[in-house]
This record gives structure tokens, sequence and C-alpha cells, in this order.
């Protein structure tokens, strides 16, 4: 609820953290957190909730699953431009500008063509590994 009164960002961290508590670690709401600093623009902070649940005995489905999505105000998902900062075998990362976060992408039919420094148009969503590029277009 604090959430969507837009609340400073402490307050609605610290409620979070509470609910978190009392559910035992329930890790849709740490995703939950994780993207609300994300979008806030808090990437550190999002970026180190991530990483506490990294290490979590999930199955592959669970930690995949995109459990939230980065829209407006108006509830679509936002589209972001960026770059091909990194390849990595089956991982790719891209690089949102202005907004300066990372996101990782799996490198499978229809991104398999990106090289690093290309062009490219993304929506994002959040798993228990982060930001996740979806919808990677490349745009010349």
């Amino acid at each position: 609820m604090r959430r969507t009164l837009n609340a400073p960002l402490e307050s609605v961290r610290g409620h979070y953290q509470a609910a978190i508590r009392h559910h035992k670690g329930d890790v849709g709401l740490v995703v939950e957190l994780g993207a609300y600093l994300f979008s806030k623009g808090a990437y550190e902070e999002g970026k180190q909730v991530f990483e506490n649940i990294r290490n979590l005995s999930l199955s592959g489905q669970e930690r995949n699953r995109i459990r939230e999505v980065w829209k407006d105000s108006d509830g679509k998902p936002i589209v972001f431009e960026g770059r091909v900062r990194r390849l990595a075998g089956l991982l790719g990362f891209v690089l949102a500008i202005p907004e300066n976060f990372e996101a990782f992408f799996w490198r499978s039919t229809g991104t398999s063509l990106l090289r690093e420094r290309n062009n490219v148009q993304f929506t994002v969503g959040f798993n228990t590994q982060g930001a996740v590029a979806r919808g990677i277009r490349q745009v010349r």
C-alpha cells in the first residue's frame, strides 16, 4: 500500500523487510522488494537484495520465473533502450542508457545473432537473479 501511495523509499523498504520476516523469507516478496528498489533507481541496493536470495535452494523453474515486470504509471511495460555490453556463453548483458543499469538475458533463438555494442530495445522483468532483459530486439 505504501508503495502505491509513493511513500518514501526507506518507509517502503522497512515494511517490505517486516513482511519478509513475517512470511519467513517469502521469495516472491524478496523479488518484489528488489524490483521496487530498481524501479526507484537504487540499483546497488536492489542488486544486494538479489544477491541475498541467489544461493537459496530453489528449482530452476522457480529461480527463473518472472515475478515482477517494470511498468510505467499506466501499467504498461517500459521499453528501455541500451546496448549489448557483454556476451558470455549462453548469457548476455545489456546496459540501459541513460538509466545506467545492467540486465541479463539468455542467448537463444532471436538473440543469438546479437553482438557486443549492438543497440537494442527491451523490457525488464525480475526473477531471483535480478533484472532480466525481455523481448530484446536490435535497433539501428
